[in-house]
């Protein structure tokens, strides 16, 4: 009996530890899992409630001043909650074994983060902000729920040289199988619109309508990527992917 007790006090002990260990924990681990591509200047807290000066990865930065909570009863349960707050915008992060879950407000990535998802993506060398926001959406197989609207901000492109194409919304439907997304443009010099699916496992297709409003000399090179303009001037952009 003596021995039982002994082994709870150096468990509990060891819970203890855990749950105090400190935030300066982390950097060399994500660095080591990630190949040296994140970076996190931490600035207090433990592992599970923590601040850091700066978040970035392929040293652009993600977020600066900002905030995580990592609940440890979800880790039991074998999920990752991860809350995470920068600049009065959050997001909140529930990632399971077949199913991602994602409440956003407001919350801001750069937009040259695409190029390292998509190869195909890289080729037009955009810039700007997507500011994500969503009560609920989730990703799972085969297919989620919810709805993620994504404005893309002050879009730009390494292609033209006009400063910014404009602002445009994305807005992403789960389906009872697969995707549907939507682009609308709220302003700027080219207007586009069109829709998508996607299924995941088999694949997906895009097609977009690209009208310039202005400086169409200016965004040649751009447009060029969709093609000849139709008979009415417009650009016609269609592309399937798996």
């Amino acid at each position: 009996m003596r021995m039982r007790h002994w082994l709870g006090a150096v468990l509990l002990f060891l819970l203890f530890l855990l749950w105090q260990a400190p935030a300066t924990l982390l950097p060399p681990l994500l660095k080591k899992y990630t190949a040296g591509q994140a970076e996190l200047s931490v600035s207090g807290g433990t592992i599970w409630n923590g601040q850091a000066y700066r978040l970035a990865w392929r040293q652009t930065q993600l977020w600066q001043d900002v905030q995580w909570q990592l609940s440890p009863w979800h880790l039991l349960l074998g999920k990752a909650h991860l809350t995470l707050r920068s600049a009065g915008r959050s997001a909140v992060a529930e990632i399971g074994s077949d199913r991602i879950g994602v409440q956003a407000e407001r919350m801001q990535l750069p937009l040259s983060l695409l190029g390292d998802v998509n190869k195909a993506l890289a080729a037009y060398q955009l810039r700007g902000i997507a500011e994500l926001q969503s009560s609920g959406f989730a990703f799972a197989l085969p297919a989620g729920e919810g709805r993620l609207t994504v404005r893309l901000l002050d879009i730009g492109s390494g292609l033209v040289a006009v400063p910014t194409l404009g602002d445009y919304r994305l807005s992403v439907v789960a389906l009872k199988r697969g995707y549907r997304f939507d682009v609308s443009t709220e302003r700027g010099v080219l207007r586009v619109s069109g829709e998508g699916r996607w299924e995941p496992g088999q694949g997906g297709s895009v097609r977009l309508q690209l009208h310039p409003e202005a400086q169409l000399d200016a965004l040649r090179p751009l447009l060029s990527l969709a093609g000849r303009p139709g008979a009415n001037g417009d650009y016609y952009l269609s592309t399937s992917f798996r």
